[in-house]
């Protein structure tokens, strides 16, 4: 039996906070050369962090850090701030009614981001997409 990760009984074993590693990460770059105050950048020290909690976790089977993690979608840090800000409500939203990807899906067509193939299998997952192409909704 497999335990989800982020339910708070679960992430309550979490030895330390996400806050902790991320500062061990940041100090092994301090001239902030692969970790750049920018999106791209932030984005590598989540990506760091994930990788650290599923190491650490498939290693022990306990949680490295106490934080719940979230999954941002491809191509993320292109959004305008305003779309960022949507985009951050309906992931974090607990009480969302609806379907996240779709919303999600819709902020990215407004600002005319398109995904190529890759990200909308990254996005979709495998099955969906192959639904969503069936159906003619993936875009060339």
């Amino acid at each position: 039996m497999t335990k989800e990760l982020n339910t708070k009984s679960v992430l309550s074993e979490g030895k330390c906070e996400a806050m902790d590693i991320a500062k061990v990460l940041l100090a092994n770059d301090p001239e902030r050369k692969y970790f750049t105050n920018t999106s791209k950048g932030h984005m590598r020290l989540q990506t760091m962090l994930h990788i650290s909690q599923m190491l650490y976790c498939s290693k022990t089977g306990k949680p490295l850090f106490k934080d719940p993690m979230y999954a941002y979608p491809p191509r993320y840090d292109l959004l305008t701030k305003g779309r960022l800000e949507r985009v951050s409500k309906i992931i974090h939203s607990k009480d969302f009614k609806g379907d996240k990807h779709e919303e999600i899906y819709k902020i990215y067509k407004e600002q005319k981001i398109k995904f190529d193939k890759r990200d909308e299998e990254l996005y979709w997952g495998r099955e969906r997409y192959e639904e969503r192409k069936a159906k003619g909704i993936y875009e060339k």
